[in-house]
This record gives structure tokens, sequence and C-alpha cells, in this order.
């Protein structure tokens, strides 16, 4: 028993010295990223209004719907890079909560949460399976 409590505690060891370094390289590139663009999103709002109001539907020799598709595919990518920011600020959040719930443990008395919080993992995982299986 005693040694499978060891095996765990290294095992639970390495992988919050991973969510450490994780956190460490993830949240600053998240928010460096998720600055620059919010820095940038009135002037490129007001380019791509400007783009789309300066198509002249009236002259066919311009190709407009080429002009207002190109614009299109343009505002799409830029809402699929949000997209894809969302989704790892999502997990550098995931990552400051599992870390939070780490150093929970710390103390006498709220460690018996999170004891019971990694009791508990396996159940957990077989839960998230099952909910993405169904």
């Amino acid at each position: 028993r005693d040694d499978d409590l060891a095996a765990d505690f290294k095992l639970s060891s390495i992988i919050f010295k991973c969510v450490d370094v994780a956190t460490c390289v993830m949240v600053p590139a998240v928010m460096v990223l998720r600055m620059e663009k919010k820095k940038n999103s009135a002037s490129s709002a007001d380019s791509m209004l400007g783009k789309f109001s300066e198509i002249q539907w009236g002259n066919r020799e311009t190709n407009p719907e080429v002009v207002f598709f190109d614009n299109v595919g343009q505002l799409t990518q830029d809402i699929e890079y949000e997209q894809i920011l969302d989704n790892w600020s999502m997990i550098a959040l995931l990552l400051l909560i599992l870390r939070t719930i780490q150093l929970t443990s710390l103390h006498p008395r709220l460690a018996l949460l999170t004891g019971t919080i990694v009791a508990a993992l396996d159940d957990f995982w077989h839960a998230a399976i099952l909910i993405v299986i169904l």
C-alpha cells in the first residue's frame, strides 16, 4: 500500500511539474497574442468595413462578387483565429485551475478536498469517456 502511495505521489508530482511548465509558457503566450489582437481590433474592423463599403456593385469590370468573397474569406480567417485563441485561453485557464487545486493541498484541512478529488480522478476519467462516447 505504501509503495502504491509513493508511486501515485511521484506520478502526481511529475504531472503537476508538467502543468507548471505548461502554465508558465501558455499563460504569457496567450495573453500576448490576445492583447495584440485586441489592440489591433479597431483598425482591423474599420479596414474590413471599409473594404465592404467600397465594393462597386454596379461596375462589373471590377468583379464585385470576387472582392466580396475575398473579404468574407478574410473575415472568416479572423473569426477562426479568435476561436483558436479562445480555445488556448480555456486550456490555460484549466491549467491554472489545476494548479490552484494542487496548491490547496498544502493546507491540512483543504488537503481533504484535494485528496478526495485525486482519489476520484479515476472515476472522473471513466465518466468523461462515457459522456464522450454517448
